[in-house]
């Protein structure tokens, strides 16, 4: 799996989530990390995925969600990556 991810949300508002992959042993320390950096808890919190709302208004927001990886399972660094935009 790639370090991170970009998705498009379609449930509710308009929401632009980046996700972040972290290995099974370091999620927790992540979670931590990204919960003192932002200066909030996580809005969402299940055993393996978390979200944190970077920004919000009634029809859109912007997402961080930290996604913990399955035991043995690693984030690779990708040497590109393409992103497409709808206007």
């Amino acid at each position: 799996l790639p370090v991170w991810g970009i998705r498009r949300v379609h449930c509710g508002p308009e929401i632009l989530r980046v996700t972040l992959y972290c290995s099974f042993d370091n999620y927790e320390d992540a979670v931590r990390l990204y919960e003192m950096i932002l200066r909030k808890e996580a809005t969402m919190q299940k055993s393996s995925f978390c979200v944190f709302v970077l920004y919000a208004t009634q029809i859109t927001a912007v997402q961080l969600c930290l996604k913990q990886l399955p035991i043995g399972v690693a984030a690779e660094p990708k040497e590109s990556s393409a992103l497409q935009f709808k206007v």
